[in-house]
């Protein structure tokens, strides 16, 4: 294969990298938005979906790998992405390193948005785990036996009818 249509098929698998990593990010944003919300219906078809695309984004990303290897394959020495593009002529590094910009953004927006909804999951968990471990030591000896003897408490299951 000549380097100009590895270059253009790197291209169009860039393009879609960038499609596939704006869904990822929009996925990611609703499952966000239904958390904060408490919105639970829909978030096992968010998962999926995110799922998805995230497995379609590595196919892709795949595809990309093996179409660079093929612009230099007896090379032993590992390249990256810019190592690879060099071999190309000046127009087509100009399209592609615009193009892997362009991704990089797409996936830095997806990672900012993922972990700031691992930073909320995280905190909600630490603040009802506090709640749980006070709520336990306040009625620590307020439960007694048939008999009247003071009984540890032991949650088996709980009901908080609070929206914090």
């Amino acid at each position: 294969m000549d380097k100009v249509s590895a270059a253009e098929k790197i291209e169009q698998i860039l393009q879609q990298q960038i499609t596939v990593m704006k869904e990822i990010y929009a996925y990611q944003k609703e499952l966000s938005d239904s958390v904060r919300n408490r919105s639970w219906e829909g978030i096992e078809r968010c998962v999926l979906k995110s799922t998805e695309a995230s497995n379609e984004f590595l196919r892709l990303d795949k595809q990309c790998f093996l179409l660079l290897n093929q612009l230099d394959p007896y090379n032993e020495n590992g390249r990256d992405f810019y190592g690879y593009i060099t071999l190309l002529p000046a127009e087509n590094q100009k399209k592609l390193t615009y193009l892997y910009r362009r991704l990089q953004q797409q996936a830095q927006l997806a990672k900012t948005a993922n972990d700031t909804l691992d930073a909320y999951v995280t905190h909600v968990q630490t603040l009802v785990q506090d709640m749980m471990e006070a709520a336990e030591i306040g009625t620590r000896t307020s439960f007694y036996t048939r008999t009247g003897a003071p009984s540890q408490s032991g949650y088996s299951s709980l009901v908080i009818d609070t929206v914090f």
